[in-house]
């Protein structure tokens, strides 16, 4: 049996602090049953009293203490080894000492808890945990979900690279989403050798083609058959593209209803423009929604946009894939999709937003299709068993 402890954040619903995509992920790959494969979960988001709440074995989930008299007797201990440690977290992650030795002392408590084979980290920037892979020797498996640009560095192109990968060289093992992942983690200086390709999923009995729903969601918005209905579901913010993909329709001539759900700093300013324009029969903003409805709205929907600007993989889009729904993707970030957008000219519109055809478009829109229905390519038990295949891999690499 294989002891992996992973260390990410978990989602508010079960006591984390905040929600994110990559939260969720972190979260739903825990309750995997992995075959030969233990899984611990250190939440760097939760306190330690509501993490053992949520565990249905010892340890399964553990949270943050804050370990004042322990980082104390550290620095006092191992004063030299401790100033080298700051040295080198300040100048690459620009955070304070006393929360790197926290962290520090907190991931050197859970590896004595759980005494894993691997440490499996879900994000770029952990620091800590580069110092203490050399006092333990435990391999390290990188989740790299969001992967910076090299052109966002400039000058300070070295020491940015450490900072968005939490040192370049402390894991000894990377999976990226996708390719365009892959690519991007090889050029800030990850050896491609040591990268393997996995996806993330979602839950494909929450998130599926509900025929019987379609109808009555799409009355109740006062969508006819003859109404083209879009749908997005995210963070509305500048990047995600709410607010130019409503423009764009706008202009498109088609008889469209827009369905938005979610909330975030672009609410207003999209709100505006739907009063400024009359479209409140056309755009619809619904606000934040449990995973239960939002499979109901994919399921009134025709087709999915997925119109944001840079992305390292949109669960919502696999969570509108999985209902059967044709997606509308920014040429910006057509490498990042799950589905291969460049040669699936069925399932997929690749639109360049400043520069539409709206002729071609209208026509991709009204192309006949064969009948919809959901797919499950990309459940988590199918995920899961990918890590597991790559757990058992990394194990006996290092039996050898």
């Amino acid at each position: 049996m294989i002891k992996v402890l992973s260390i990410g954040q978990l989602p508010q619903e079960v006591g984390g602090s905040y929600t994110t995509g990559v939260t969720r992920v972190v979260h739903e790959l825990s309750k995997q049953q992995i075959p030969d494969v233990e899984q611990y979960l250190y939440a760097t988001n939760v306190k330690s009293e509501d993490a053992e709440k949520i565990c249905t074995y010892p340890h399964q989930y553990m949270g943050y203490k804050l370990m004042l008299f322990e980082v104390l007797c550290n620095v006092l201990k191992h004063p030299l080894q401790t100033m080298k440690e700051w040295q080198h977290y300040k100048k690459v992650c620009h955070v304070n000492p006393i929360r790197f030795e926290i962290y520090k002392a907190n991931y050197e408590r859970v590896v004595k808890e759980v005494n894993p084979d691997i440490v499996h980290i879900h994000g770029l920037g952990i620091s800590p945990l580069y110092h203490l892979n050399k006092k333990y020797g435990l391999p390290i498996l990188r989740t790299s979900h969001a992967v910076p640009l090299l052109q966002e560095y400039g000058d300070k192109y070295r020491t940015a690279v450490d900072a968005a990968l939490g040192t370049r060289y402390f894991a000894d093992y990377d999976t990226a989403l996708n390719v365009d992942n892959k690519n991007k983690l090889v050029e800030l200086g990850v050896d491609p050798s040591k990268i393997t390709i996995i996806s993330n999923g979602i839950d494909t009995k929450r998130f599926f083609f509900l025929k019987d729903e379609r109808e009555s969601i799409r009355k109740e918005n006062g969508a006819t058959d003859d109404t083209v209905v879009f749908m997005t579901s995210g963070l509305l913010i500048d990047r995600k593209g709410q607010l130019s993909f409503l423009k764009i329709l706008h202009k498109s001539g088609l008889n469209f209803q827009y369905w938005m759900l979610g909330k975030g700093p672009d609410w207003d300013a999209i709100k505006q423009y739907i009063e400024d324009n009359n479209l409140e029969d056309h755009a619809k903003i619904f606000g934040q929604l449990r995973a239960e409805n939002i499979a109901k709205y994919l399921s009134g929907a025709d087709f999915y946009s997925h119109a944001s600007t840079t992305e390292a993989q949109s669960l919502a889009e696999i969570e509108a894939y999985s209902t059967g729904l044709r997606i509308v993707v920014n040429s910006k970030i057509a490498d990042t999709v799950i589905g291969n957008a460049f040669n699936d000219k069925q399932n997929y519109y690749i639109m360049d937003f400043d520069n539409v055809d709206n002729i071609d478009f209208a026509q991709w829109v009204e192309m006949e299709t064969p009948e919809r229905f959901s797919r499950n390519h990309f459940d988590w038990s199918k995920i899961a068993a990918k890590y597991g295949e790559l757990y058992h891999a990394i194990v006996e690499k290092r039996t050898k």
